[in-house]
């Protein structure tokens, strides 16, 4: 699903640096882009506040038969991303439509902008949109995959107090400070967008924590602060608009020392393939 600050390309190198764990818990779920690409844990648990991203992902789980047959039956047309923005009560005709905005909209899914539609004649991978939309088949591995998962839809301190226990990893992937959005429509991208306080209430809950934590954001000075003392990861990437990004992970000293015993254990070889996984690293902790 194309969702705004989607980690689907950065997801092999975020869960490299995942320590081992038995609850595995996102409190800002989004496209769940990185839930999906991980393996199982023994408890997997989706959150998000935005109830339309939720719904989709129920449906998906629970009623994938009638959700793909009417997502395959839907023309890529402009029409169709028209009516998609329009109010419905019906819980799989909702679902159907957002899959509509993700896919028909050159801004994703967003309910509060319209980005127009989604006419391309040939992206980098040599694709078309409409060749994008007639791909199906990953749809029925994500409802299988949803089988397997617990979707919430609260609040992401409520989340994060009710799954917390010292086996638990949270990979935290909010939205990003408006900071480091250069573009004016960047920073109304999601339906609930954070605050600086909002940002410092989640960085306080999870210095409190009794479980590991990760978080993902662009360097910046907030963070910096907020996670003072944490380990960092740098990540040098493209964005979807051709320009440079660097992506970066705050890993809590919780986790950071799981991961390292996890590598201590490892044998030789292993440890050879979990370095060329990693990518460029970085040892040094954030200064306060």
């Amino acid at each position: 699903m194309r969702y705004f600050g989607g980690k689907w390309r950065l997801a092999p190198w975020i869960i490299s640096h995942f320590p081992p764990h038995t609850c595995y818990v996102e409190p800002f779920g989004g496209g769940a882009s990185v839930l999906l690409r991980k393996p199982p844990a023994q408890f997997d648990v989706y959150n998000d506040i935005d109830n339309e991203v939720v719904n989709f992902f129920r449906v998906l789980r629970d009623r994938p038969d009638e959700l793909i047959r009417a997502i395959k039956l839907t023309p890529f047309a402009r029409a169709e991303l028209a009516l998609a923005y329009e109010p419905c009560d019906d819980e799989l005709e909702r679902a159907r439509r957002f899959y509509v905005r993700s896919w028909q909209c050159r801004g994703g899914p967003r309910t509060q902008w319209k980005s127009g539609w989604r006419l391309q004649k040939v992206n980098a991978r040599g694709k078309r949109s409409i060749d994008d939309w007639n791909d199906f088949d990953h749809l029925w591995a994500v409802a299988q995959r949803l089988k397997q998962v617990y979707i919430e839809h609260d609040d992401a301190l409520a989340v994060i107090r009710r799954y917390d226990t010292p086996d638990t990893l949270f990979y935290c992937d909010p939205p990003y400070p408006p900071c480091v959005r250069s573009k004016r429509w960047a920073r109304h991208a999601y339906q609930y967008e954070m605050s600086e306080e909002d940002h410092r209430c989640v960085a306080d809950m999870l210095h409190s924590i009794k479980g590991m934590a990760i978080v993902s954001s662009y360097p910046n000075d907030l963070y910096d602060e907020l996670y003072a003392g944490w380990h960092v990861e740098f990540h040098s990437t493209r964005n979807d608009h051709g320009g440079r990004a660097t992506e970066c992970l705050y890993i809590s000293p919780s986790a950071l020392a799981r991961q390292q015993q996890m590598l201590i254990d490892l044998p030789l070889e292993d440890h050879r393939t979990s370095a060329l996984a990693g990518g460029r690293r970085t040892i040094d902790s954030v200064n306060p």
